[in-house]
């Protein structure tokens, strides 16, 4: 480009080329033809986006110049055009700037030739700076296209946001900047327990969190924590409330004899034989009013795994089936996002007995599992900890 062609560029977009144009026409040299007859043919559309900025010529001509948004400087031209016309008051210098890749004129393209029952929805969602959140749907169809499905499903994604009026900020980043992970979880969990569906609850157990990634392992494992209070098991986090255990023996009708401790825990068998009825004998019941005591001496180190076994055996199935009823029935649910990471989307439910449940989808994306189970003090603190994105009811 001559400096007299750079100088003529700069007054179709409303500069006086010898004032504030002065450091576009020096470096006129370092734009080809094309560049320039981009600026040229785009200047009647584009011209409102400069906002009284030289800059923003120069930003302009930059991004015309760079291959990785398009084909040619007059695609590219073409591109910023068909987002000025989705984002008039969007600053799209900064969206290019910010955004690295083919992903937004292929974006431009399919929003401007949208099916009928997106348009609206994209319309709202870009409504609110719009450049903020042009960049996440851009991540989203990058994110979509990981998750192997069609790119377009961020559309889909949006439309339900807006069809079940849902809050489009939950579309963003989660806080760890996950590189739309978060999204595609979110897309993953409108196909599996969508809003304003009777959701069915949850069938199974899955692995959780489990180091042999079994299910049966995890239900072990939650057992033993959250009945026994037996906190030694791999990857297990000691237990939040301390009366937990005695609800549980409640709940589970559990019984347990002196027999049965002088048998299984032979070192504690002298120290516990004030919680049982001594006329009895072997066959004295462990009342549940002394659940706690007992256990703060059956702890580990004090724990052994034929006592463990002993539980299990009696009272696992029972455990396993008594949190998947809680799940069918439960009285609040929701999908939520974990607050402190979050790209980790699940089903958050509340049920009868104060009983928290958490599920997740399996690895396939297809099924949902029940992760873990356990009694609150206070079901409303557990919903606190996540981010609501929409309820669940199962009526």
């Amino acid at each position: 480009m001559t400096e007299k062609q750079a100088k003529e560029i700069c007054v179709l977009y409303g500069f006086d080329p010898d004032k504030v144009g002065k450091a576009f026409v020096r470096v006129a040299g370092d734009y080809a033809e094309p560049v320039r007859a981009a600026l040229e043919a785009a200047a009647k559309d584009l011209k409102p986006c400069m906002n009284d900025n030289i800059g923003n010529l120069k930003k302009l001509a930059a991004f015309l110049k760079n291959d990785k948004f398009g084909a040619d400087p007059s695609e590219r031209a073409t591109c910023l055009i068909g987002v000025n016309k989705l984002l008039p008051n969007a600053n799209w210098v900064e969206v290019e700037a910010r955004f690295d890749g083919m992903e937004l004129p292929d974006a431009v393209t399919e929003m401007l030739n949208t099916a009928k029952q997106w348009a609206p929805s994209n319309q709202a969602y870009l409504k609110d700076t719009p450049d903020k959140r042009l960049l996440v749907l851009l991540k989203g169809r990058v994110s979509m296209g990981i998750a192997g499905v069609a790119k377009t499903e961020i559309y889909e994604l949006i439309h339900y946001f807006h069809d079940k009026k849902i809050d489009f900020n939950l579309l963003s980043d989660s806080p760890t900047n996950d590189r739309g992970k978060r999204l595609r979880n979110i897309n993953r969990y409108r196909l599996a327990a969508p809003a304003m569906n009777a959701f069915a609850g949850i069938a199974s157990w899955g692995p959780g969190d489990a180091a042999d990634k079994s299910a049966e392992t995890n239900v072990r494992n939650h057992l033993l924590k959250h009945v026994l209070d037996d906190d030694q098991q791999p990857g297990q986090k000691a237990l939040e409330w301390a009366e937990e255990p005695q609800h549980w023996w409640t709940l589970l009708k559990i019984e347990l004899t002196f027999g049965d401790v002088r048998r299984l825990l032979p070192a504690i068998s002298k120290q516990v034989s004030n919680l049982f009825e001594p006329s009895a004998g072997d066959n004295a019941k462990l009342p549940l009013s002394k659940t706690r005591d007992f256990l703060n001496l059956a702890r580990p180190p004090n724990m052994t795994k034929p006592f463990e076994d002993f539980i299990c055996d009696r009272y696992l199935k029972a455990y396993q089936e008594f949190a998947l009823k809680s799940a069918k029935n439960f009285l609040r649910g929701m999908v939520g996002c974990d607050k402190a990471y979050g790209h980790t989307v699940g089903i958050y439910m509340g049920a009868a007995d104060n009983v928290f449940l958490f599920g997740r989808l399996d690895d396939a994306g297809t099924k949902l599992e029940l992760s873990s189970s356990y009694v609150t003090p206070s079901l409303d603190s557990k919903f606190k900890s996540a981010e609501e994105l929409w309820a669940l009811s199962n009526k």
